[in-house]
């Protein structure tokens, strides 16, 4: 007998972006804190589904209450991560297990190839000034309507607003690193006009690039360290 958990990233796009496409390590330490989680509760094996997701087959003395609250916990504080934890009823037959996977991954939403696509193509070219949703829709094969209305839907956000956010997430970590002039980090992150780069700052910020260098680039790299 056992339990079946499903234990996904919910903002696994953020974590990629954060450790630039190369998760092989963090995939190591997301499985390891889970399966050392899963031994300190009772016992279980953990194993990977997906870079953004893992199985808990929990074992009979797996203490249900505390291997979640603590696994959330543990995950959130030291991966820097959002987790989303589903269980099923308890397992006894081989036979159930399909109907049990399926119950424990209730909620999980699921990414389309296109948007999957788009959002890694951004990820890699965010920088580029000259994207555009007629070139994103070439790349993904579809309608510019199509993805735009898919894109919203999946993430909750305008790839406009996907792509300002990637690009100033990138100023704020060179504002905070570098001594290069605001004008400088704007052409970097794919805004050669800086008039548009400080209004598109704010809007994200909330406050000018200047300030925001001045009053967070020493906690900036306190965490970085």
């Amino acid at each position: 007998p056992c339990t079946l958990w499903s234990v996904w990233i919910a903002d696994f796009e953020t974590v990629s972006h954060r450790h630039g496409g190369d998760l092989g390590r963090f995939g190591e330490l997301f499985l390891r804190t889970v399966q050392q989680v899963t031994d300190r509760r009772g016992g279980g094996r953990a194993l990977v589904i997906a870079q953004d997701q893992v199985a808990v087959l929990g074992g009979p003395r797996l203490e249900s209450d505390l291997f979640s609250q603590e696994l959330k916990a543990t995950l959130e504080r030291y991966l820097s991560v959002k987790i989303v934890l589903r269980s099923s009823a308890p397992v006894t037959s081989l036979a159930d297990l399909a109907d049990a996977w399926k119950a424990a991954n209730t909620g999980r939403p699921s990414t389309s190839r296109i948007v999957l696509q788009t959002l890694r193509y951004l990820r890699e070219n965010f920088t580029t000034p000259t994207i555009s949703l007629e070139l994103l829709a070439q790349h993904a094969g579809v309608s510019r309507n199509h993805l735009s209305y898919e894109f919203a839907r999946e993430t909750g956000q305008t790839i406009t607003d996907h792509v300002a956010k990637l690009r100033i997430e990138a100023a704020c970590q060179y504002l905070a690193t570098t001594t290069l002039k605001v004008y400088e980090i704007a052409e970097k992150v794919g805004y050669p006009n800086v008039e548009h780069f400080c209004r598109v700052f704010r809007k994200v910020v909330g406050t000018s690039p200047a300030r925001w260098a001045s009053e967070s680039s020493s906690v900036f790299r306190d965490i970085r360290q």
